[in-house]
């Protein structure tokens, strides 16, 4: 989508959580061109997300 000549509007999104719908949602959005951060507090979780390149881990 763009907004103006020369900006282009990019989606994105948050998930809150790495279960199993968190994962489903983030796999999907990224399947369909979205820009993902997932949420976790669990520290191997999050070692596991970043190794498997989902998106941005916080």
């Amino acid at each position: 989508m763009s907004l103006s000549q020369g900006v282009t509007v990019t989606e994105s999104a948050i998930i809150v959580g790495d279960g199993r719908v968190g994962r489903h949602t983030a796999t999907q959005l990224i399947d369909h061109g979205y820009t993902v951060t997932v949420v976790e507090r669990d520290a191997e979780k999050c070692e596991r997300l970043a190794n498997e390149q989902v998106g941005r881990v916080v």
